[in-house]
């Protein structure tokens, strides 16, 4: 086939329940602002009902650009990775420093070592995880989005960088580093307009206290539920034909219980389509089929099964952070909030919002939360997922009240405190993180449970 439905690939594995994911919930009444505010029924549209509104700030959550695969699977042919896909590209270099959340020195960065380990070197010789020059251009391209949007049209930021205005957060990861440099060459359009104000800072964290992607080696917890979740999900009828066919296509034989997992195959065809890499003919027809299972591997894995959704660990301290920026927009200096993140996150996020499309994010792809103010001081929320206004769960308008947005994100938001005590951190753990850190060396805990949908 072609394609195959997600709804029935859902049902032929964990019974018509999962069918959750596959269904956008809307709400039988309409519950938008412009009805609660008794406007004419003339003006109950979301573009003139904006115009009647004050835009505090917007928080952008956006996926690292196109990357090199971050796994090689040895029965599959290997795609070539040049040295000539690599390097920056003048027009997204832009003046930047890298620090630690606390205003610190930037720490080690674990994840990045275990890339550029001579164990990991694609064909071609360049590493696994990084960043390529059509995903710097992607990234800048999402940097000129929001400048046309942010900039020219809606006036929320100066046309000229100040720290002040934008806070810019990474994951400690190089590709993720360079891709928030790169949208915000393309925002501020330093190509043509010079960087005046000093360099921008990008903030990063250490590995303990991440939470731009799920953080499976902090939290003791979310390891053991991810590497159940992920083993019902391979273990579904669809998924295991899809897998056994690939198999048999790259003559994998299965070993010890070891098969081949369809995130990884996915995320080595991507990269080479992306890249214009050669794909073997046999398997880029089956190519469909492999990105909707792998979609709904990592959709069970970093979120639980639908019948029980567990997304409080997944994104939980991120719903915190956004709900406290939303809190402070007339307090703080900032306008805009960049997050550059993984797939791993923005999945969960869109889910626990309402707004997963069942597709897998794209590269720059981007999720946005903007916070608006009408004349009598209420605040209202707008969501957008890759570009598109997305209604959040019960809604049929991507226009919302304040209340009825924090009512949506309340049953998965979580402080940190309540998050390291579901986490049940324990002291050898802590010990394990300490050793990394002063060693940069990562110490491996399982595959199942840090397989981590792509990053």
């Amino acid at each position: 086939m072609a394609s195959i439905k997600f709804a029935k690939l859902v049902s032929a594995g964990l019974g018509t329940s999962l069918g959750i994911y596959a269904i956008r919930h809307k709400q039988t009444h309409r519950n938008i602002v412009l009805a609660e505010r008794n406007i004419p029924e003339g003006l109950e549209t979301e573009s003139n009902a904006l115009n009647n509104l004050q835009l505090l700030n917007v928080q952008v959550f956006g996926r690292h650009g196109a990357r090199t695969p971050i796994h090689i699977i040895e029965t599959i042919e290997h795609g070539t990775y040049l040295p000539a896909f690599m390097g920056d590209l003048p027009y997204t270099q832009i003046d930047y420093e890298v620090k630690d959340v606390s205003g610190d020195v930037q720490p080690i960065s674990l994840m990045e070592n275990s890339y550029r380990d001579n164990n990991r070197i694609l064909k071609g010789g360049v590493y696994v995880g990084q960043l390529t020059k059509i995903g710097q251009d992607q990234m800048y391209m999402l940097g000129k989005t929001l400048r046309k949007k942010y900039v020219d049209e809606l006036k929320l930021l100066s046309p000229e960088i100040k720290d002040n205005e934008v806070y810019i957060r990474s994951s400690n990861v190089e590709r993720n580093i360079v891709s928030a440099r790169c949208a915000m060459a393309g925002l501020f359009n330093t190509a043509y307009t010079p960087q005046t104000n000093g360099p921008i800072t990008i903030y990063v964290s250490d590995a303990t206290n991440e939470i731009l992607y799920p953080n499976t080696y902090h939290c003791p917890t979310m390891r053991t539920l991810f590497g159940k979740w992920i083993k019902q999900a391979w273990n579904l009828p669809s998924t295991k034909r899809i897998r056994q066919q690939v198999q048999e296509r790259s003559d994998y034989v299965e070993k010890d219980g070891k098969f081949l997992n369809l995130i990884d195959v996915r995320d080595d065809l991507i990269a080479r389509k992306t890249h214009g890499i050669e794909i073997p003919n046999n398997l880029e027809e089956l190519l469909p089929e492999i990105e909707t299972c792998a979609t709904l591997i990592a959709t069970i894995q970093l979120c639980g099964p639908p019948e029980k959704r567990h997304l409080n660990l997944s994104v939980g301290p991120v719903l915190q952070v956004i709900q406290e920026n939303i809190d402070q927009a007339e307090k703080s200096s900032y306008k805009l909030f960049f997050y550059a993140s993984h797939d791993s996150m923005l999945l969960p996020l869109a889910v626990s919002l309402g707004v997963f499309d069942d597709k897998w994010i794209p590269f720059a792809g981007d999720l946005r939360i903007e916070c608006y103010r009408d004349t009598i001081g209420d605040k209202y929320i707008r969501t957008l997922y890759c570009g598109k206004e997305s209604p959040v769960t019960g809604q049929q308008s991507a226009l919302i009240p304040l209340s009825t947005f924090k009512s949506v994100i309340g049953e998965f938001r979580l402080d940190r405190k309540t998050y390291d005590d579901l986490c049940e951190t324990q002291k050898e753990d802590e010990e394990r993180h300490k050793l990394e850190l002063r060693t940069g060396y990562k110490i491996k805990i399982t595959e199942e449970a840090t397989t981590a949908a792509g990053m």
